[in-house]
């Protein structure tokens, strides 16, 4: 009876796994051989084969950009793990990983579960670009703004300075003109800087561009 309900519960838990696409596997911390259910060689792109491996194999499929960080975890050994990174198949394609792991010291052993999530990390990207397009709007709603009101006042100055014969006030009409025009090439300047894209890391002075924020989106703050 014992031996049949530990075979039940072994089917429960692949069946489980199997709906969730779980992966098993376990590491020998010692002989760095690696063990991987059939799921989890599924997961990462590779054959079902029974026996253990060595865990360079898995190493080598991981992106080069995140290689360095997977293997220094592995070797950091933590009580708990968890860790997402991208791997690319045989076919050529990146998947994106979940691990999470547990180390057993006493049997020198790293035993952990590896999920494919990457229709969820592709799912957060598409939203965090909709995001930034979002804002992207919002901004370039609010740069219209700040053109159009000095516009509208250089049509009132022309306006009036057409229509004057006092010189003296003719000139000060033309200040406050050139006064706009400031403005309007000033938030110009802003908007450009939104759209260079540099590599370069550059100084800057932090409260000055705190300031330029702010004076940009007063009237949302007001």
């Amino acid at each position: 009876q014992l031996l049949d309900e530990v075979a039940r519960q072994q089917e429960q838990l692949q069946l489980a796994r199997g709906i969730l696409g779980l992966g098993l596997w376990e590491l020998n911390l010692d002989t760095r051989q690696l063990s991987l259910s059939a799921e989890a060689a599924a997961i990462f792109g590779l054959p079902a084969e029974t026996g253990a491996r060595p865990l360079q194999d898995l190493l080598d499929l991981v992106h080069p950009e995140d290689r360095d960080r997977v293997a220094r975890s592995i070797t950091v050994l933590q009580r708990e793990l968890t860790l997402q990174f991208r791997v690319v198949v045989s076919d050529g394609t990146t998947r994106w990983i979940e691990n999470r792991a547990t180390v057993v010291t006493e049997r020198s052993l790293m035993i952990g579960l590896s999920l494919d999530v990457t229709q969820r990390v592709l799912t957060e990207q598409a939203l965090v670009r909709s995001e930034k397009l979002a804002a992207v709007g919002r901004l370039a709603a609010s740069i219209a703004h700040e053109i159009n009101n000095p516009l509208a006042g250089l049509v009132n100055l022309i306006y009036i300075a057409e229509r004057s014969t006092d010189l003296a006030q003719i000139h000060d009409l033309l200040r406050t003109a050139a006064h706009e025009l400031a403005r309007v090439s000033h938030v110009a300047r802003q908007s450009l800087a939104f759209y260079r894209d540099s590599n370069v890391a550059v100084r800057f002075n932090l409260s000055a561009t705190l300031r330029e924020a702010v004076h940009l989106f007063r009237k949302q703050i007001q």
